[in-house]
């Protein structure tokens, strides 16, 4: 027997085997550096706020390299690295990952005066319908109902203009975004919106010039919220029985010269049971997508 020849052929033979494993590892890690960055490319698109894990862990799991992949994830990230802070804020709103609906508790105390009055820029009129102190108490947390945390974070990424708060730096749910001249657009009302917009008319009446450098000729500031007890409900295919139906309309339009300006009209329907929880909003109202600006 040539021990010799046995020797070399199960050289060759080891070999070949650690070159099978090496390129079957080599695929397997690829495969796996392709899914990881399907589910990172995924939530890029369709849940933004999922995207900072699973496009980090693309990163670190995927093999070494500087493919186009690689250099997607890390522009994403660097890209939407100061949405990050707000993004672990809005999920912390709920313990519920599929809660439809936020109730903010600070806005059940934001006072919201009853007033109807001409001001020197235009006029303000806020009106707020109950029966009772308890329909009233069920106005207020209508008032303070804000989308679920998935639909605000998708709000953050498309409506994102520095920080969608009304101006503060405080980390607060979303009810709208930076729009012309600096002034908040509303996407949902709340009590926090309208008495946003009752403070920039308040404001004008001492100094119809605004931060911005422009100056405001005209306001207009018209809010209604009214409840009524309902025996059945019924919005699109959903119905109910026994409920207080919340609703709640607000228009709001500023002009700063003949090509200056903008305004809006939005509703908000809020369902709540005959304890006061709230078991449904709607945000579906046409006025809902519309908006002008001069």
């Amino acid at each position: 027997m040539n021990r010799g020849g046995y020797a070399a052929a199960s050289t060759a033979a080891l070999v070949g085997f650690l070159s099978v494993g090496v390129a079957c590892f080599a695929r397997g890690a690829t495969a796996q550096g392709d899914d990881l960055f399907a589910a990172c490319a995924s939530d890029m698109e369709k849940s933004p706020g999922d995207a900072f894990e699973s496009c980090s862990r693309f990163l670190k799991e995927s093999p070494a390299g500087d493919s186009a992949n690689i250099q997607k994830a890390k522009d994403w990230l660097g890209m939407n690295a100061p949405k990050r802070p707000f993004v672990r804020y809005l999920k912390s709103l709920s313990r519920d990952d599929k809660a439809r609906f936020v109730v903010y508790q600070p806005d059940l105390t934001i006072d919201l005066p009853q007033v109807d009055r001409k001001t020197r820029t235009g006029k303000v009129k806020i009106k707020r319908s109950f029966g009772n102190l308890t329909e009233e108490a069920m106005v207020r947390k209508a008032e303070a109902v804000y989308p679920s945390p998935s639909e605000m974070i998708h709000q953050l990424f498309w409506l994102w203009g520095g920080w969608p708060t009304g101006g503060t730096k405080d980390m607060e749910p979303i009810w709208g975004a930076p729009g012309n001249d600096r002034i908040m657009q509303t996407e949902t009302i709340t009590a926090r919106a309208v008495r946003y917009y009752y403070d920039i008319a308040l404001a004008a009446e001492k100094n119809p010039k605004m931060a911005s450098g422009v100056e405001e000729k005209h306001t207009e500031l018209e809010y209604a919220a009214a409840i009524h007890y309902l025996d059945r409900y019924k919005h699109g295919e959903e119905s109910y029985e026994s409920v207080y139906v919340a609703n709640l309309d607000l228009t709001w339009g500023f002009t700063c010269g003949d090509l200056c300006g903008m305004g809006f009209t939005r509703n908000k329907i809020v369902v709540l049971d005959r304890h006061g929880e709230v078991i449904a909003m709607y945000l579906d109202a046409p006025v809902n997508s519309e908006s002008w600006v001069s």
